[in-house]
């Protein structure tokens, strides 16, 4: 029977309970390899930017792997102890959380003909429902109208005029 190779996190819940996080160690190199080995060294520099590409990392897991449910913070602390950054996680976050309170979400509301009823959508994760939306990302600049146009058709085969 192979032996699991895993990377691990110890931390403490909010009832100060020691737990333990874990992910197979194979899986961690492939989303450093696929996230963070090709990043330019300034992107390492700006926090903002180096948590948006931890957080499509997180996204890349819970899509393609999720093992265990591991929240963003926990991630982060694996990934980077994993790929021995030298990084305040906790500190990293905080600022990272801060940014994208600032960061615009655009999207649609869409009505049946006989306008009584409302399209809305729900998230797979924490279960709510709210309108079809996308945060507009780091490097989206002129073409907003264009990537939230794009975006709802992506999401739902449905193309706005």
């Amino acid at each position: 029977m192979k032996k699991e190779i895993s990377s691990q996190v110890n931390y403490y819940n909010n009832k100060n309970k020691k737990q333990q996080i874990t992910i197979n160690k194979y899986i961690l190199d492939e989303i450093s390899v696929r996230f963070l080995v090709q990043i330019d060294e300034s992107d390492f520099q700006n926090v903002e930017r180096l948590f948006f590409i931890l957080e499509e990392a997180h996204w890349f897991y819970i899509d393609n792997y999720r093992e265990k449910n591991i929240c963003f913070i926990d991630f982060c602390n694996l990934i980077v102890n994993h790929n021995s950054l030298q990084i305040d996680v906790n500190k990293g976050f905080k600022i990272f959380r801060n940014y994208k309170k600032g960061i615009k979400v655009f999207g649609c509301i869409i009505f049946d003909r006989s306008m009584e009823n409302v399209l809305v959508v729900q998230e797979k994760r924490v279960g709510s429902y709210s309108f079809p939306k996308e945060e507009i990302g780091y490097d989206v600049s002129q073409k907003i109208i264009k990537h939230v146009t794009f975006t709802i058709f992506e999401k739902m085969n449905f193309f706005l005029f």
